[in-house]
């Protein structure tokens, strides 16, 4: 969020790929260490299954490297 955050979405280069989030195994993942199971929360000052719910894909740009 913030000034850094903006300046970071401002300068992503466009998707070109978009695939599945993979929900559970995320979802899974974070509640596996203790360090790490209110991540989300913290982080985005919501519960992981509401940032799932309303993200649940996964974007790529993807260029070949000559």
């Amino acid at each position: 969020g913030g000034k850094t955050g903006r300046f970071v979405a401002d300068n992503q280069p466009k998707p070109t790929y978009v695939m599945p989030g993979e929900v559970d195994s995320k979802r899974a993942g974070w509640t596996i260490h203790a360090s790490q199971r209110n991540f989300i929360r913290e982080a985005y000052g919501m519960p992981d299954w509401l940032l799932y719910a309303l993200w649940d894909t996964e974007l790529y740009h993807v260029e070949a490297l000559d």
